[in-house]
């Protein structure tokens, strides 16, 4: 008996810590890293999506992450070289990684 609560109490604390990482990304988020470079090639395209990176990060911070504070153009210096290494991952990536970077630790 004790082993199988033992067991459905571990089942159960799975599904929270999964459960807690989830949610769904909209807009620019879920374009390549590819498709970065290519805007930001352009003088008009990467707009948007620079402006939803800084979007991404400033929830990042009034989510409870505690964030050094930079300016845009350091976090698109920073998409910028994460996306040449990294063409095949998503802006979303990249912006996860921006916020785990600016992490005061």
């Amino acid at each position: 008996m004790r082993q199988i609560i033992t067991a459905i109490l571990l089942l159960i604390s799975l599904g929270f810590v999964g459960s807690s990482y989830a949610y769904t990304q909209y807009g620019s988020g879920i374009d390549s890293c590819g498709s970065w470079i290519k805007w930001r090639k352009t003088k008009s395209g990467w707009h948007q999506e620079g402006q939803w990176v800084s979007g991404f990060i400033s929830a990042a911070g009034y989510y409870g992450r505690n964030l050094k504070k930079v300016d845009s153009y350091a976090m698109l210096a920073f998409m910028d070289n994460y996306c040449q290494q990294n063409p095949l991952s998503t802006i979303s990536d990249g912006a996860k990684s921006l916020a785990d970077e600016l992490e005061l630790k």
